[in-house]
């Protein structure tokens, strides 16, 4: 359950930089590919 959180913040941290850089974005969608 710890990790589901953890995870869950990490995700919402990396989605605001995503948002504020599309690089970082489109890098994202290729790792997650």
């Amino acid at each position: 359950m710890g990790y589901t959180t953890i995870i869950s913040e990490r995700v919402g941290d990396v989605a605001v930089i995503s948002l504020n850089r599309p690089d970082t974005l489109n890098a994202l969608n290729l790792a997650l590919t």
